[in-house]
């Protein structure tokens, strides 16, 4: 017996006895490749890259140029982030239904591709907790916020996520492989990489998820304190998307826990990114912002300001640059 009270038997036995020996392998196992996808992940696999290939179009035609619509420059921001997210998701799930990505040897390209578009969510995301923070620093004009500090602070936030993305890919590149149970010359126990992966994963995708409930709690409290202000519904609808974020980095958190791989774990990809986040960008698109000073035009007589944006009071105000998001508010909520 080995050292654990195993029974370990070195003995040869001629290929093709099962008859004597009904626990050998068949002679060419290391030939068996990966049956690969079902049918039923294989119809998941392409829904979910014909909904995000959906999603980039609508991102991309909400956001056409329009004659007389106002540019924001966070605006396209939001919008290039929601790109990237849709982009690499795409791209992660063609690459699953051909078996490039997996375990093993593509293990890091499995983390990049799945992963980093939770860090573009967490940078979407982002760009309205600082524009709602400032907002309510600059609220009622009772102090001059510059512009820079903005995208200082933005820029801040994500440098430090995006190095710690690229931190957590080195780090995963030296994980230790583990060390192999022989018994004789027969691999009796194979060292399990994923334990390794799946510990190192579950602690950074805490911190991550950790991370997402501090930029939702920013939007909830100052998203709210600008609401009750407003009592725009708008606002309501940026709150009930930027909830999205952390249902995402729960589930997967939770996907991580179990872990149980299952490609239905996209479906949890259609509904707490692609619905949400295809919300946000119609509440910031120009068509939007079109539709509403037309329906204002029409009923007042003359365009007039977004509720959500205060009243200009001095040369350089924060929410007359194209930093902060403008959320057009509709007569019709």
């Amino acid at each position: 017996a080995d050292s654990v009270g195993r029974w370990c038997i070195d003995i040869t036995v001629p290929r093709g006895s099962r008859t004597y020996f009904p626990a050998l392998v068949y002679p060419n196992w290391e030939e068996i490749e990966d049956p690969g996808l079902s049918t039923s992940e294989q119809v998941i696999s392409v829904l979910t890259i014909l909904l995000f290939a959906g999603f980039l179009a609508y991102c991309a035609i909400l956001f056409l140029p329009l004659r007389g619509a106002t540019t924001v420059a966070a605006n396209y921001l939001f919008l290039f982030f929601c790109l990237a997210l849709g982009a690499t998701r795409m791209v992660y799930f063609i690459l699953l239904l051909v078996g490039v990505v997996g375990d093993g040897d593509e293990a890091v390209l499995d983390l990049l591709l799945m992963d980093l578009p939770t860090f573009f969510y967490l940078s979407a995301v982002s760009v309205f907790a600082n524009s709602f923070f400032f907002f309510v620093l600059r609220r009622g004009g009772q102090r001059e916020i510059r512009e820079s500090r903005f995208w200082a602070s933005l820029g801040f936030f994500n440098l430090i996520i995006y190095l710690a993305f690229v931190l957590v890919l080195l780090l995963f590149i030296l994980l230790p492989d583990g060390t192999h149970y022989y018994c004789g010359d027969r691999l009796a126990e194979p060292s399990d990489i994923s334990k390794n992966v799946r510990i190192f994963r579950l602690v950074y995708m805490a911190v991550v998820t950790t991370i997402a409930v501090i930029l939702v709690a920013i939007v909830l409290l100052f998203g709210w304190t600008i609401w009750i202000r407003t009592r725009s519904r708008t606002i309501l609808h940026v709150l009930l998307g930027s909830l999205g974020l952390l249902f995402d980095c729960l589930a997967i958190f939770i996907y991580y826990l179990i872990n149980q791989t299952s490609i239905y774990m996209a479906m949890v990809f259609w509904f707490a990114e692609v619905l949400p986040l295809g919300l946000l960008i119609y509440l910031l698109s120009p068509l939007r912002h079109k539709l509403w000073d037309k329906a204002h035009t029409r009923k007042h007589g003359s365009t007039v300001q977004s509720r959500e944006l205060p009243p200009p009071r001095t040369q350089g105000n924060l929410y007359r640059s194209s930093s902060l998001p403008m959320l057009a508010e509709a007569s019709t909520g």
